[in-house]
């Protein structure tokens, strides 16, 4: 089944240069195209696809607002990433929203076919400048200071960590697991309190420390 694309970005040249290079491959649909955050919004919630192309700074929306309705409304829909930096606080805070796979538009002609396919089977996408600035932030904020092993997880616990790390929602994961929301709640808690863990960046990056997941 071809994964089916949105792209949401207010540059024509842009748009149609990713519509192309998408277009390209058997395997991915162009499904829609958008010029706004309300319409990129509007287009997903009727035709929900696989996976949505955002521009971070899209017109008539706040672009992290936008990844958020589209986080809450449509879980299944993975996002792919415009992002204008690949600073700390940028990368900290699409994490946090649950975005895993994210480019800067010069990167597009090179890294956006890759992006899309990891996006749609729901797995990350780290650029090298990402991973350097995830490598370095390891080196120089933990040296010293060695994480609990993984396992002193519970095997749910274990499950929990792993689909947090691949950017699944709470939705998600408790739909997988066939749990309750609240008890994946209270897995991603205990895992947190076990590992030592404060923030969703920091998932991620002891899961792919530890093999838990790929980078």
């Amino acid at each position: 089944m071809n994964t089916r694309v949105l792209i949401a970005d207010d540059h024509a040249v842009v748009r149609e240069g990713a519509r192309r290079l998408l277009a390209d491959e058997e395997d991915i649909e162009v499904c829609a195209i958008a010029e706004t955050g309300r319409e990129a919004l509007l287009k997903a919630r009727r035709l929900k696809p696989n996976v949505a192309v955002l521009d971070l700074h899209i017109p008539d929306a706040d672009g992290y607002e936008v990844v958020h309705q589209m986080r809450e409304t449509l879980p299944k829909t993975a996002l792919v990433v415009f992002t204008p930096d690949h600073s700390e606080q940028v990368i900290d805070k699409l994490f946090q929203l649950g975005v895993k796979s994210f480019i800067r538009k010069s990167e597009a002609s090179k890294l956006l076919v890759s992006a899309v396919r990891s996006a749609g089977q729901q797995k990350t996408f780290f650029t090298p400048e990402v991973s350097d600035i995830l490598f370095s932030r390891y080196v120089n904020g933990t040296a010293g200071r060695r994480r609990p092993p993984a396992r002193e997880l519970t095997k749910r616990e274990h499950q929990t960590l792993r689909l947090i790390a691949e950017g699944r929602s709470s939705k998600q994961i408790a739909s997988e697991l066939r749990i309750s929301i609240r008890t994946v709640e209270s897995h991603r808690g205990a895992l947190m309190r076990k590992l030592r863990l404060t923030t969703i960046a920091d998932v991620v990056r002891y899961a792919i420390r530890n093999g838990v997941i790929e980078p």
